[in-house]
């Protein structure tokens, strides 16, 4: 599993965060690595008891105790959820927003709305496409 988070941590600082141009390589590398094991013992940390609701919500589900494959099933699912989670906070929040493929839209929040309303009151909306889609150019 540190295999995959050392090569989502790579990527993650050297295309979309950056590094400093003066790190040597060897340095780059160290970095990412501590990097990783600070991201993977956090992970550890809190998987210490992330299947405890999930099999106590399957055990009020179900009325029994989950078997072995279950358990397993809980506990893969318990990891992927935490993983992803610490993941998130701490790593990707620390993406610049520029790199933000959804920007918050501030000066112009209910454009949508206020055309809609303006397409409801027109008799003759029907003619006006709301999207206009221009052809492929090949």
């Amino acid at each position: 599993m540190s295999g995959q988070i050392f090569a989502e941590v790579s990527r993650v600082w050297t295309d979309l965060i950056g590094l400093p141009e003066s790190m040597t390589e060897s340095e780059k590398q160290e970095f990412l690595q501590e990097r990783t094991a600070e991201i993977s013992a956090q992970i550890e940390l809190s998987m210490g008891t992330a299947q405890g609701p999930l099999v106590a919500s399957f055990k009020s589900e179900h009325g029994r105790e989950p078997d072995f494959p279950t358990k397993l099933a809980l506990i893969e699912t318990a990891r992927a959820q935490i993983t992803a989670q610490v993941l998130q906070e701490m790593l990707y929040e620390q993406i610049p927003e520029a790199l933000d493929p959804f920007p918050e839209e501030a000066d112009s929040g209910n454009v949508p709305e206020k055309s809609a309303e303006q397409n409801r009151n027109d008799p003759q909306r029907w003619r006006k496409a709301l999207v206009r889609s221009e052809p492929l150019k090949g």
